[in-house]
C-alpha cells in the first residue's frame, strides 16, 4: 500500500516515497563528491609536459632542462636522417644518445658517425648553454648556419667530414670562447675569413681538404695559443707567412698540398714544440733551411713534391726524434749525408726522384728501426753496402733508376717480407787499360816486352830501331816473350864498323789472365755477357757456396754451365 506508514522503533514514521528520495539524495552526494575529488587532483605528469618524465631523475631546478628537452625532440626528425636516435620522454635525458647534461642544462651534442643527413638545424642556437657541438663524419649537406655564431658559450665546433658547401661564415669570429674549430674534409669554398683571427683562445684549427682559395692569413700568426694548424690540401696560393714563426705553442703544422710558392721561411725554426711539419705537394723553391735542425722535437718532416734545390743539410742528422723524413720529388743534389745515419729513431726515409749523386752511405745501416728506404730515380753510383743487410725491420727497399752495380747483399735478397726492387744489378765494370808506347831500341834486335809478341821488323843500315807496339793487357800480367826477327840489313863498314839497325815493329799482345773463380761473365757458366741479371745471380751463389754447402760438395763452378 503506497501510503502505508512504517513505524520505526524510535517512534518516527517514514513512507516509502520519503525513503526513495533519501536514497536518491545520498547517491547524488556520492557522485558529486567523486567528481570534486577527480577535479581537485593534480593532473598527471604527462599531461603537464611530456619532458617532465625525461628529467625526473635530474636534481635541482629542471625548468630550463625541460625546455631544452622539447627543443631536442623538435630537432630529432631533422637531425637523425637515416639514423635512429633513442631520444624519448620515456627515457631519462641523461641517457639520450650524444646528449651531455651538466648542472641541469644541455651543454653538449656529440653525434659522430651516426649517418645524419640533411642540413644543420639553425634551431640549435636555442640551446644557449651549448659548449660542445660535434657532428663529425656524417652526411650533412648545405651551408654552415650563421646562427651558430650566437652560441656564445661554444668551446668546440666540430663539423669535420661532412658534405657542407659554401663559405666559412665570417660570423664565427664572434665565438670568442671557441678553442677547437674543425671544418675539415667538406666542400667549403672561398677564402679563410680574417675574422677567425679574433679567436684568441683557439688551440686547434682544422680547415684541411676543402676547396679554399686565397692566401694564408698573416693574422693567424697572432693566435699564439694554437697547437694544431691544418690548412693542407686546399687551393691556397701565395707564400708561407713568416709570422707563423710566432706560434711557439704549435705542435703540428700542416699547410702542404696547396699552390704555395717561395722559400721555406727560416722563422719556422722558432717553433720549438713542433712535432710534425707538413709542407708537401706545393711549389716551394729554394734550399732546405739548415735551421730546421733546431726543431729538436720533430717527429715528421714532409717536404716532398716541391721544387727544392741544393744539398740535403747535414744538420738534419741532429733531429734525433725524427720518425719520418720525406724529401722525395724535388731537385736536390749532392751526396746523401752520412749524418743521416744518426737518426736512430727513423722508420721511413724517402729520397727518391731527386738528382742525388755519390754512393749509398754505409752509415744508414745504423737505422735499426727503418722499415722503408726509397732511393730510386737518382744518380747514385757504386755498390750497395753489405752493412744494409743488418736492417732487420726493413720491409721496402727501392733502388731502381740509379747507376749502381755489383751484387746485392745476400741478407737483403733472402729477407722474407722485404719488397726489394731491383733484385739484381749489373756487374761493376773491370778496368781494361790500353797501353800505346814508342820505345827506342839500339843495336839489340831482341826485344823483351811484357807480353807474348811476334814481330817482323824491317831493318836498314841505320842502326836506330823504332818500334810502335799496340798492347792490350789485363792489369795482372807476367810474360817474357821472345821476339824473332828476320832483318834485311844494308851496312857500310869502316875500320871500326858500327852497324845501326832501324826497325819498325808492331806488337799485338794477347794476354790470357788467370780467371777469377767467382766471376761468371764470359765463362762456361754464362757464355752470354749480356745476361747481366743472371751474371749477378751466379756470382751471388758463388759467394754463398762456402756458407751453404756445409759437409756437402756442391758442383757450383764457372767451368760448368
Amino acid at each position: 500500500m503506497p501510503n502505508q506508514k512504517i513505524e520505526r522503533p524510535n517512534g518516527r514514521q517514514y513512507s516509502a516515497k520519503n525513503l526513495l528520495s533519501a536514497l536518491t539524495f545520498f547517491w547524488a552526494v556520492l557522485v558529486l563528491t567523486g567528481l570534486l575529488l577527480i577535479v581537485g587532483r593534480p593532473a598527471p605528469v604527462a599531461a603537464q609536459n611530456p619532458c617532465s618524465l625525461a628529467v625526473r631523475d635530474i636534481p635541482g631546478s629542471v625548468s630550463s632542462l625541460i625546455r631544452e628537452c622539447g627543443i631536442l625532440l623538435g630537432l630529432k626528425a631533422s637531425l637523425q636522417g637515416s639514423a635512429s636516435l633513442n631520444w624519448s620522454v620515456y627515457r631519462s635525458i641523461s641517457q639520450w644518445e650524444g646528449v651531455i647534461v651538466r648542472n641541469s642544462r644541455v651543454t653538449g651534442l656529440n653525434l659522430p658517425s651516426k649517418g645524419l643527413t640533411g642540413k644543420i638545424p639553425s634551431a640549435l642556437v636555442n640551446l644557449s648553454n651549448l659548449q660542445w657541438l660535434a657532428l663529425r663524419e656524417n652526411r650533412l649537406t648545405g651551408s654552415i648556419p650563421t646562427q651558430l655564431a650566437n652560441l656564445r658559450n661554444l668551446q668546440t665546433l666540430d663539423l669535420h667530414g661532412n658534405r657542407l658547401t659554401g663559405p666559412i661564415p665570417t660570423q664565427l669570429g664572434r665565438l670568442t670562447n671557441l678553442q677547437w674549430l674543425a671544418l675539415s674534409e667538406n666542400q667549403l669554398t672561398g677564402t679563410i675569413p680574417s675574422q677567425l683571427a679574433n679567436l684568441s683562445r683557439l688551440q686547434g684549427l682544422w680547415l684541411h681538404e676543402n676547396q679554399l682559395t686565397g692566401n694564408i692569413l698573416v693574422q693567424l700568426g697572432n693566435l699564439t695559443n694554437l697547437q694544431y694548424l691544418y690548412l693542407r690540401d686546399n687551393q691556397l696560393t701565395g707564400t708561407i707567412p713568416t709570422r707563423l714563426g710566432n706560434l711557439t705553442n704549435l705542435t703540428e703544422l700542416a699547410i702542404g698540398g696547396n699552390r704555395l710558392t717561395g722559400p721555406i721561411p727560416t722563422q719556422l725554426a722558432n717553433l720549438s714544440k713542433l712535432r710534425w711539419l707538413v709542407l708537401w705537394n706545393s711549389q716551394l723553391t729554394g734550399t732546405i733551411p739548415s735551421q730546421l735542425a733546431n726543431l729538436s722535437n720533430l717527429r715528421g718532416l714532409y717536404l716532398n713534391n716541391n721544387r727544392l734545390t741544393g744539398p740535403i743539410p747535414t744538420q738534419l742528422g741532429s733531429l734525433s726524434n725524427l720518425h719520418t723524413l720525406f724529401l722525395a720529388d724535388n731537385q736536390l743534389t749532392g751526396n746523401i749525408p752520412t749524418q743521416l745515419g744518426s737518426l736512430t729513431n727513423l722508420q721511413d726515409l724517402r729520397l727518391q726522384d731527386n738528382q742525388l749523386t755519390g754512393t749509398i752511405p754505409f752509415q744508414l745501416s745504423n737505422l735499426s728501426k727503418l722499415t722503408t728506404l726509397r732511393l730510386h730515380n737518382n744518380q747514385l753510383t757504386g755498390t750497395i753496402p753489405t752493412q744494409l743487410g743488418n736492417l732487420s725491420n726493413l720491409r721496402t727497399f727501392h733502388l731502381y733508376g740509379n747507376r749502381l752495380c755489383g751484387a746485392i747483399p745476400p741478407a737483403l735478397l733472402n729477407r722474407r717480407g722485404l719488397t726489394l726492387n731491383p733484385r739484381s744489378l749489373p756487374a761493376c765494370p773491370t778496368a781494361t787499360p790500353t797501353a800505346t808506347s814508342t820505345p827506342t831500341q839500339t843495336a839489340t834486335p831482341t826485344a823483351t816486352p811484357t807480353a807474348t809478341a811476334t814481330a817482323t821488323p824491317t831493318q836498314t843500315a841505320t842502326p836506330t830501331q823504332t818500334a810502335t807496339p799496340t798492347q792490350t793487357a789485363t792489369p795482372t800480367q807476367t810474360a817474357t816473350p821472345t821476339a824473332t826477327a828476320t832483318p834485311t840489313q844494308t851496312a857500310t863498314q869502316t875500320a871500326t864498323p858500327t852497324v845501326t839497325h832501324t826497325a819498325t815493329a808492331t806488337h799485338t799482345a794477347t794476354v790470357t789472365p788467370t780467371p777469377d773463380p767467382k766471376k761468371c761473365a764470359n765463362t762456361a757458366a754464362i757464355p752470354n755477357p749480356e745476361s747481366a741479371s743472371l751474371i749477378t745471380d751466379c756470382e751471388t751463389l758463388l759467394d754463398l757456396k762456402d756458407t751453404l754447402r756445409g759437409s756437402a760438395s756442391l758442383n757450383w763452378s764457372i767451368q760448368r754451365p
